[in-house]
């Protein structure tokens, strides 16, 4: 297995990409327990991609992911859609959030200093 890519974490995240074959993407979850991984894998006979979750020892990635990939549970496009919908909307919150966050700041800098006084600074420079 050749792995191109892989990205770890201070929170026990690990990241890989394999460039070939059956297994596409892998997302580990680890702790002192063991590991939860999220694997994409390119079915052999529709040669779709699958999202797959398991939990696994983490001792042997090879092992794990022929495990999640035979036992773990698939991920559905319905599945993976709630996912992004609840993501999208926490963006959405936290978009709103921010936007509010700096009209409240515009209205006290604008109490600081007068629009006119600014205006003024403006034309001076």
């Amino acid at each position: 297995m050749i792995k191109i890519h892989g990205a770890e974490t201070e929170t026990g995240v690990r990241v890989m990409i394999y460039p070939k074959g059956e297994f596409v993407e892998a997302i580990w979850f680890s702790d002192m327990k063991g590991c939860c991984g999220i694997i994409v894998i390119k079915d052999e006979e529709t040669k779709e991609k699958k999202i797959m979750i398991g939990v696994v020892p983490g001792q042997n990635e090879e092992a794990d992911l022929r495990h999640i990939k035979e036992w773990g549970t698939e991920i559905t496009p319905g599945v993976q859609k709630h996912i992004l919908r609840v993501q999208t909307q926490d963006w959405g919150n936290e978009i709103y959030r921010l936007q509010k966050e700096y009209s409240e700041l515009k209205a006290k800098l604008d109490k600081l200093i007068p629009l006119e006084v600014i205006e003024r600074l403006k034309e001076a420079f």
